[in-house]
């Protein structure tokens, strides 16, 4: 799920795009006319039919699929109250870790639900009322809740201005010393360290386009700023890894970045990536994906694993691996003329990793030990990735009714094997499974 500028909320399946099979996404619409602001998307853990949509300044909707009712949960202050109340165009509210029924939502006052947004009551004072008079704001824009800590919230505004609580909203203080005077857009609370946190910021609303990415462990009383290393560009968003306490990732204007030592040092992350603006970032963990939104060029994912090898205790950066794969869904057959259906062809991700750049050969065993296929492929020093499509023989034919252009994989379990110099024997090799998806009509 995730929001588009004027084309409102859609949502689609998590597979690699392909131009010749009908649109699998769909929308959720907020505006009647011309589908409004695609901002902010969250799927209830507990029950996915229930999922939490909204449009710029604030607004706010809750649709129930299975019902096809939509139903709009933008909060307000109460009653009475002579405060004024504000929200940016991109609001932030999300669906609270410890507990799927509770909702926050925050403009210049930060509100909790506890019945998926049909109750809202206020939890801080006016956010905006900096202490420090160049970070006076309009309202949040960023606002999380760690995952250890139920209650631990942390609030950005778009100043510079930052508030934490750990005690729900019952007691906020202000932790933006040591910030700079830009727009907060990412708070990540570290899920290994109750006390860590990270923080991105934007200046670019007024034209400063320096990187701004810091990292407190002391819950924001202090904050070190870890943006040496980046292009001095603005940064969107900050994550840390789910497994991996020291890696981190930063989506900035144009790419996603990876530092293995908690900010120290910087690396780009993919060079196929498109030099777009990141405009959020999260993992998937059940299957280990980094999920990437842009601005402009749609979502991308990344296997994390091949990552997560690198930090056990046997990595040797000076010796060639093959990481481990995962298992692949083979196409499906046409029941009509034997084909397969090109739109359900899925390409296996082969990572390895060279300690000098050259030549390798990737090849594929049986369970009887036979080579059913092979490929040559140019490796890099350090991280490389081959996306094989499982087809195993390419042939021509100019018969009638002919369909067999690609023999691909069958199902099964196999060996992939990586030899590195052809006149040593040095071959790594790790197994994988093509997995059955049976026939279509």
């Amino acid at each position: 799920y995730g929001g588009t500028q004027d084309d409102a909320t859609v949502y689609g399946p998590a597979k690699e795009w392909n131009a010749d099979a009908p649109d699998p996404w769909k929308y959720l619409w907020i505006d009647p006319w011309n589908g409004g602001d695609g901002c902010v998307s969250q799927v209830d853990p507990v029950d996915s039919q229930i999922v939490f949509y909204s449009a710029q300044h604030g607004a706010a909707v809750r649709l129930d699929k299975s019902g096809d009712t939509a139903t709009e949960i933008m909060p307000s202050l109460p009653k009475g109250s002579k405060d004024t109340l504000r929200f940016n165009y991109i609001t932030p509210y999300f669906i609270s870790p410890h507990d799927h029924a509770t909702l926050y939502h925050g403009g210049n006052f930060i509100f909790k639900s506890t019945a998926h947004g049909d109750d809202w009551k206020v939890i801080s004072p006016d956010l905006s009322r900096s202490s420090i008079p160049a970070k006076r704001s309009v309202a949040a824009g960023a606002l999380v809740e760690s995952r250890i800590i139920k209650g631990l919230l942390y609030a950005g505004m778009d100043k510079g201005a930052c508030w934490v609580t750990n005690n729900d909203g019952r007691y906020w203080w202000e932790i933006s010393n040591g910030l700079a005077n830009a727009y907060i857009r990412s708070i990540c609370p570290s899920r290994f360290r109750e006390d860590r946190v990270y923080l991105a910021m934007t200046g670019i609303n007024q034209d400063d386009l320096h990187a701004y990415l810091y990292r407190s462990d002391d819950m924001g009383a202090h904050w070190t700023n870890i943006s040496a290393g980046l292009p001095d560009e603005p940064v969107n968003v900050v994550l840390e890894d789910p497994v991996q306490e020291d890696i981190i990732y930063a989506g900035g204007l144009r790419g996603v970045y990876v530092s293995m030592d908690r900010g120290g040092t910087w690396n780009l992350l993919g060079k196929d990536m498109p030099q777009a603006a990141v405009a959020d970032m999260e993992v998937h963990e059940p299957t280990m994906d980094l999920v990437v939104a842009t601005h402009g060029r749609g979502m991308y994912r990344l296997n994390l694993r091949p990552l997560h090898e690198t930090r056990e205790p046997v990595w040797n950066a000076g010796v060639d691996h093959l990481m481990a794969l995962g298992d692949v869904r083979g196409p499906r057959q046409n029941t009509t003329g034997g084909g397969v259906d090109k739109r359900s062809v899925e390409k296996l991700p082969v990572d390895f990793w060279l300690a000098e750049k050259g030549e390798v050969v990737l090849a594929v065993m049986d369970v009887s030990g036979q080579e059913v296929w092979q490929q040559r492929v140019k490796g890099e020093k350090g991280f490389n990735t081959f996306r094989w499509d499982l087809v195993t023989k390419r042939q021509e034919s100019d018969l009638p009714y002919f369909t067999a252009y690609e023999t691909y994989l069958k199902p099964g379990s196999y060996t992939m094997t990586l030899k590195v110099d052809e006149e040593v024997v040095h071959v790594l090799s790790r197994p994988f499974k093509v997995v059955p998806s049976g026939k279509v009509e």
